[in-house]
């Protein structure tokens, strides 16, 4: 079992523009104000049969105050402005932990997730129930969700000594509870890997399927669907005295939407990538991408084709002074862009990098890069007084890192 205990607030001077006075009730940066957030959780475990049934849970309770402009308002004050009858316990022990005025949400967040795991033959099977109201708020948390709850299921397994790898999952979210425009997701995933061993090729399957249905709007209520399948083939080889890494990499992704067909696209993406390393300090690098992007429908649409190859390579000299050790390298990638459009008829655009570097590994004194990474574009799209789009651009970056 744990505890835990969090406290963020803002800066009322950092909110303040010039002519404010922090508390005059004045609002500074575009209409922000200050705020504060407290939240408390807790969590447990308990695993049984030497571990192989494990049951969880975590849960956190938050307070926020929207505008903490002015401090605490005093007891007397703020009872006379509450619906609900305030008891002056609760006061003193809240203003303990935070400012309390009529900033403060009267209605606490609440946010838990529990769930099991199994063990067995195997097998790793989790299934857990989450969720957060809309009230839930965490400064420490800026990307957690709220206002939804889910169902997630999952069950991986790894046989023939860990060679062939399966997952499959399914999770159910609904999202927006609170509002008219509820929002329904449920997506399914397999995930398949194969590694034989030395000497052999390795494969990999994705595949993902997702639904989302609500009502958005009365006119245009969601319903879309997303998918992904990607096959990834990966083979360690020896030529020519040299170890080679071969990998391709074949991907679609296709986006559905019965009510907007415009929104309809198909991505197909193609990588093949070798990487190379010599019996002195040089890696080599040579990739192909292709990548078809049609979206819409046949009278509105766009359409992409875009092919790229970059070479690049990396030599390091170790030990150069004391232990230190010295890398240069860089690479080019070269790039042609076809779009078509209902609009604009067909481009073509030509698009290039070029990238040099080096660093100097100080081990415990840091690290040391410098780079030059050179852009160019030229399209024959008619911009421009020449009846051309072109331009060039270049970016050098120095940076000093440590670690300690």
């Amino acid at each position: 079992v744990g505890l835990g205990f969090y406290k963020g607030k803002d800066d009322e001077q950092s909110f303040t523009v010039e002519g404010d006075t922090p508390g005059d009730g004045s609002v500074g940066m575009g209409g922000t104000k200050p705020r504060e957030n407290v939240v408390t959780g807790v969590d447990f475990s308990l695993k049984l049969l030497n571990r192989k049934i494990e049951i969880f849970g975590v849960g956190a309770v938050s307070i926020i105050n929207n505008d903490i402009q002015g401090g605490d308002v005093p007891y007397d004050t703020l009872s006379k402005y509450m619906t609900e009858p305030l008891d002056q316990e609760i006061y003193d022990l809240a203003s303990k932990f935070m400012t309390v005025n009529m900033g403060l949400a009267t209605d606490p967040g609440v946010s838990f997730e529990t769930g099991v795991k199994l063990r067995f033959f195997g097998n790793f099977f989790q299934v857990k129930y989450e969720m957060a109201n809309k009230q839930f708020t965490s400064f420490g948390l800026q990307y957690a969700r709220n206002d939804y709850d889910a169902i997630r299921i999952s069950d991986g397994i790894a046989i023939m000594d860990n060679r062939l790898s399966l997952n499959v999952g399914f999770d159910h979210i609904n999202s927006n509870k609170s509002f008219t425009n509820k929002i329904t997701t449920n997506q399914i995933f397999f995930n398949a890997g194969f590694n034989p061993g030395p000497a052999l090729p390795s494969i990999a399957f994705n595949f993902s399927n997702l639904d989302r249905s609500g009502d958005q709007t009365i006119t245009n209520p969601i319903d879309e669907t997303f998918r992904t399948i990607a096959l990834t083939g990966g083979y360690l080889v020896n030529l020519f005295g040299l170890n080679n890494n071969l990998q391709v990499t074949y991907s679609q992704s296709t986006r559905e939407d019965p009510g907007t067909s415009i929104a309809n696209s198909t991505a197909n993406v193609l990588n093949f990538t070798v990487r190379s390393k010599f019996n002195f300090p040089l890696q080599t690098r040579l990739s192909i991408d292709k990548n078809l992007t049609d979206t819409g429908n046949d009278t509105t649409f766009y359409n992409s084709d875009f092919t790229a190859v970059t070479l690049g390579a990396d030599y390091q000299i170790a030990k150069i002074f004391r232990n230190w050790d010295f890398q240069i390298g860089g690479y080019a990638k070269m790039g042609n862009i076809v779009d078509e459009t209902n609009l604009s008829g067909t481009t073509d655009a030509i698009r290039n990098l070029f990238n040099i570097k080096a660093s100097i590994d100080m081990k415990k004194l840091g690290l040391i890069y410098t780079g030059v990474d050179f852009y160019t574009f030229s399209s024959d799209a008619p911009v421009g007084t020449d009846g051309k789009n072109s331009w060039q651009d270049m970016i050098w970056t120095t940076r000093y890192s440590i670690n300690f």
